[in-house]
């Protein structure tokens, strides 16, 4: 197995330090790939001293000129065929031999033309970063993106969970307005005779003038109330039978 710094090509470092032809500059500028910069160089035409044409490259020409004539303005350094950048304008350098290194050229790239920036020079996070923003603000800004995403998930989250909440309080609310609207309709004066009736017959049973009485079943004492006290309004035997049991539900209910 291979050590990582044997297998490590040093593509960047060695791109820092490169050194281009204005012809060569100006096509990789234009997109040309490395592989075919020869093969297209040869087929462009010299329009003037180490200008080219290309016929179906129409920024090659417009791009030889403009970084020509930021060598001629100093506003570019070059070198003479590949080595260190001359930077007094009166020694002069044939167009032929002239280059420009990879760092000189990205940095007047990016001061004179601000919103182009070709492959070969920038790489993604630099050519998707605005010119007022270096790599290092747009790398902090997207740790604050990835922040507030993670938050805005967690929000939605507990959004969800909330509205899960509500839906269940909404239903217990409408469960206890059900209830309260059957506690309503039962205490009315009608339903209120009906049970102080039954409870003051029960009465007369357990304690009154029938205290002593004996009952094998609770039919036998609900025929019982509606036969001794069948005048009362609510003894009927159908009617203490639905009381009964809404008596033993809550009963059971307060006492879970």
């Amino acid at each position: 197995m291979a050590n990582p710094w044997e297998s490590d090509n040093c593509d960047e470092i060695r791109a820092y330090y490169s050194a281009y032809y204005i012809p060569q500059a100006a096509a990789l500028w234009c997109g040309v790939p490395v592989e075919v910069l020869k093969q297209i160089l040869s087929q462009a035409t010299e329009t003037s001293r180490n200008i080219y044409a290309h016929p179906k490259i129409s920024c090659l020409e417009p791009r030889c000129r403009a970084i020509h004539d930021a060598i001629d303005n100093n506003k570019l350094a070059c070198g003479r065929d590949g080595k260190s950048p001359v930077f007094d304008s009166e020694d002069h350098v044939a167009p032929e031999r002239r280059t420009v290194s990879r760092q000189d050229l990205k940095e007047w790239i990016v001061k004179e033309f601000p919103s182009n920036k070709p492959e070969f020079l920038f790489d993604e996070v630099e050519r998707k970063t605005h010119s007022a923003i270096n790599a290092e603000s747009f790398r902090a800004l997207q740790v604050d993106r990835d922040a507030l995403q993670r938050q805005l998930q967690s929000a939605k989250e507990s959004i969800k969970m909330m509205e899960l909440q509500k839906y269940e309080v909404a239903a217990k609310l409408k469960q206890y307005e059900e209830r309260l609207k059957c506690l309503d309709n039962a205490i009315n004066p009608r339903s209120e005779k009906t049970y102080l009736n039954i409870i003051g017959a029960l009465l007369e049973v357990v304690t009154g003038t029938f205290k002593g009485e004996t009952f094998t079943s609770e039919t036998q004492l609900r025929d019982f109330i509606e036969e001794k006290f069948d005048d009362l309004r609510g003894v009927r035997s159908r009617t203490t039978a639905r009381i009964f049991a809404a008596a033993k539900r809550a009963l059971n209910d307060d006492m879970a």
